[in-house]
């Protein structure tokens, strides 16, 4: 059926009919309402959010922790590492992973004593590539915490399966903190293996950053 068949029609037409049938595949003519006019569509998180700018002032106390998340790749990560242009710490952590909860405070006082000088970064891998549990779907969670330990700096919800993410990075467990160089090359990773086996911030991460900051 054609607008002006229905128009032509002696059977007035249902005043609730419009947007069904639009839904249905009926052309409409356009509506001189703006009220009715068709709103943007939000965007899709599952095709990522704008990154959080990499040069902002971290250490901002008016900063939200829902305004420095963003979803990314770990291609796209390493790509943000890259363009930094100073000392970096990546902390990668999960929801699920207890040390990780207690030594993220850590991370928080290292950019709060040398966020001038040294860019702060973290990774959650809650993401194990379950389509039943997007990425999306720990957000919630993941701003409560990090609002809860007062973090201000990025932070990225990896788009990228936990297991892919640890095979590239050869990584048996978190939590694993990765320190890059100002050119972006990894220059230690502490992980709980090794030498670095049972790492804290204050005891090792913290004085090796120092000892590079200057």
């Amino acid at each position: 059926m054609t607008p002006s068949t229905a128009m032509n029609s002696e059977t007035p037409p249902k005043e609730t009919s419009s947007i069904n049938d639009a839904a249905g595949g009926l052309e409409l003519p356009p509506s001189e309402d703006p009220a009715l006019e068709t709103s943007p569509e939000p965007p899709d998180k599952s095709e990522g959010l704008e990154m959080p700018p990499i040069d902002s002032d971290q250490s901002s106390t008016g900063a939200r922790a829902s305004d420095t998340i963003a979803y990314a790749s770990w291609q796209e990560i390493e790509q943000q590492i890259t363009l930094v242009n100073k000392l970096t710490v990546v902390d990668f952590w999960s929801l699920s992973c207890q040390p990780c909860l207690e030594e993220f405070p850590g991370l928080v006082r290292l950019n709060k004593e040398l966020g001038d000088k040294v860019k702060c970064m973290s990774v959650d891998v809650d993401f194990d590539g379950r389509k039943s549990r997007p990425p999306e779907s720990y957000e919630e969670r993941i701003v409560n915490f990090l609002t809860s330990v007062g973090a201000t700096f990025p932070t990225f919800i990896s788009q990228t399966a936990s297991d892919e993410i640890f095979a590239e990075l050869e990584l048996a467990s978190i939590p694993a903190v990765f320190v890059y160089d100002a050119e972006g090359n990894l220059v230690k990773r502490f992980v709980d293996a090794g030498e670095t086996a049972g790492f804290s911030y204050d005891e090792d991460v913290i004085p090796f950053v120092k000892s590079l900051a200057g």
